[in-house]
């Protein structure tokens, strides 16, 4: 008989605070793990059963077009619109699942009619509950037309991951029509996993939010708005009293992204987005509207046609604004800005002369839109965000209208964006379709803030605001976090408390500057409510913890100078 004991982090029950003494006996199951170094956990010849299950979107079926042994194999036709389509070999499914601390090794042969790459990834839960995507094992493999390719990856579970979820075949690169097929998938152990040790008591704390803590609202209400996200699974009594304590304006996570909102052409699914706007408005929240243009999570009808080639310039700019008329006039009068267009410009060091050569250039609205561009004229690529931003105008002139990105404290993006709102409102002037010749095209520039503590340098956050006010425009902190560590050194342990007031001293000096310019600043949104709810969880990047207590961090954004004075 195996010990199984409750896991203190990852749950999640919102209604009250109950501390419970957890000891080692626990809690009795019949499951074993009986495999020895070198016993077959998996394996599937896919000859006239298939057991591994579709992941996202993905057509899967037997096939006898290839086979490497046999006379069958598994065909796999994932989508291109995100990177984890494909066919995945689920932990529970196995008579013996993979455990945290055991080694193993998956071995496949891999096929596509031509030249391309198919990714594979392990998944699981670590030690804080949170899912991880490929950070155990995984690889990317090349493959040459009509060629079986025998995959070879060996993987340890860490010991202080909660469980597996997953090995996945995917489409990590996103490649339009990708098909390949699989064979002869086995998962083998290497090494075994290690007998747990007994747990000692411990105390676990149901997260429950404290309405008694200073309201952040309350705290800028002469300043600017304060903002944060949601999805309508997190819309709970608890989750709404929270954020009328807190906050007056939402953004979407997720449900407003155009591949959410439109899968094909003349199809529109506003559900999702509708319980959003009826939860905020019943609760006087604003909505903010995130995204209308963007090269990731999109919907690729809109750029790219079946055969996965561009769009002509002209059949993407008809789809944009049949797109932007549905979008933004479904939610007319109900949202009261729009990130028109996201993370456009890419990342290098310097200061460009152009703000078109700082663009991503190998993206699907660049490249359909320079598919016809008349150079003659002027036109290329870069034109779809001048069409994007009109678009949004003409349909909803009531709502103020944002380019956002990150890394938007780098000389390179600062500039790009900045000179990129000075010419394109310069252009709008003149535009006969402009009935506001005093009004910006680009109203105001948005800085992501997804910040590290290891980096984050406030005097470039103030010359980021400074360029942009000479701009002209306001200015939105957009998705601010501060997970601990840095980009190569990322932070997975609970923050000590001197970890904490170091993390609560750069939000407080990132409030004193969003004072001093307040008003030029729009909006302060948090990426994230709590750590345990945040896609940075593992460096715990917000203001409240993973029992959503408030951290430093909170007492720092409420009273920046009296922090930053006593710490």
């Amino acid at each position: 008989m195996k010990t199984l004991c409750l896991q203190k982090h990852g749950l999640f029950q919102p209604l009250l605070i109950i501390v419970v003494l957890i000891f080692s006996s626990c809690v009795l199951t019949s499951q074993t793990n009986t495999a020895e170094v070198g016993d077959i956990l998996y394996y599937e010849g896919f000859e006239s059963t298939n057991s591994l299950q579709q992941n996202g979107t993905a057509t899967i079926a037997l096939s006898d077009v290839y086979a490497a042994a046999g006379d069958k194999s598994l065909s796999v036709e994932p989508v291109a619109d995100n990177n984890w389509s494909g066919v995945a070999l689920r932990n529970d499914s196995l008579a013996t699942p993979m455990l945290p601390s055991g080694k193993y090794r998956l071995t496949a042969k891999i096929l596509s009619p031509k030249n391309t790459t198919v990714g594979i990834r392990v998944e699981t839960k670590d030690s804080f509950g949170m899912d991880t995507y490929g950070s155990v094992g995984s690889a990317k493999v090349n493959l040459v037309a009509d060629q079986w390719v025998d995959v070879t990856m060996d993987f340890a579970v860490p010991a202080d991951h909660q469980s597996v979820v997953a090995i996945v075949f995917h489409n990590d690169d996103q490649i339009p029509n990708l098909h390949f097929y699989l064979d002869e998938v086995k998962l083998l152990v290497t090494g075994l996993p290690l007998e747990p040790k007994p747990t000692p008591p411990q105390e676990i704390v149901f997260p429950q939010w404290d309405l008694s803590l200073p309201s952040l609202k309350d705290t800028y209400k002469d300043y600017f708005m304060i903002g944060n996200i949601i999805s309508p699974y997190q819309m709970d009594l608890e989750t709404t009293a929270m954020y009328k304590h807190h906050y007056n304006l939402v953004t979407a996570e997720n449900d407003m992204k155009p591949q959410y909102f439109s899968p094909a052409k003349g199809i529109y699914l506003f559900e999702n987005a509708d319980w959003i706007i009826d939860w905020a408005e019943a609760n006087d929240l604003k909505v903010h509207g995130h995204v209308l243009v963007w090269h990731s999570q999109s919907a690729r009808w809109l750029n790219t046609g079946l055969d996965g080639k561009p769009l002509t310039r002209a059949e993407a700019k008809s789809n944009m604004e049949e797109y932007i008329t549905n979008v933004a006039g479904h939610f007319r009068g109900k949202v009261i800005s729009w990130d028109v267009v996201n993370e456009a410009f890419t990342d290098r060091a310097g200061i460009p002369t152009d703000w078109k050569e700082a663009l991503r250039q190998d993206v699907p609205w660049y490249l359909a839109y320079e598919n016809g561009a008349d150079k003659s004229k002027g036109e290329s690529g870069a034109d779809y965000i001048y069409d994007a931003f009109v678009f949004a105008r003409l349909t909803d002139p009531g709502a103020t209208l944002f380019y956002n990105d990150y890394n938007e404290t780098d000389s390179w993006k600062r500039e790009a964006m900045a000179m990129m709102a000075e010419e394109l409102n310069a252009k709008w002037k003149t535009d006969e379709r402009n009935t506001e010749p005093d009004r910006l095209l680009i109203e105001a520039l948005g800085m992501q803030a997804h910040y590290w503590t290891a980096s984050l340098r406030v005097q470039d956050v103030e010359a980021a605001i400074k360029r942009f006010i000479e701009a002209g425009v306001k200015v939105g902190i957009t998705e601010l976090d501060i997970p601990y560590g840095s980009w190569t050194n990322q932070h997975s342990d609970p923050l000590t408390a001197e970890e904490e007031r170091n993390q609560a001293r750069l939000y407080a000096e990132l409030f004193k500057i969003y004072k001093k310019y307040a008003s030029h600043i729009d909006r302060v949104t948090f990426w994230g409510k709590a750590d345990s709810q945040s896609w940075r969880a593992k460096g715990s990047p917000l203001l409240f913890n993973r029992a959503f207590g408030a951290k430093q961090s909170f007492y720092a954004v409420i009273d920046p100078e009296g922090f930053l004075s006593g710490n």
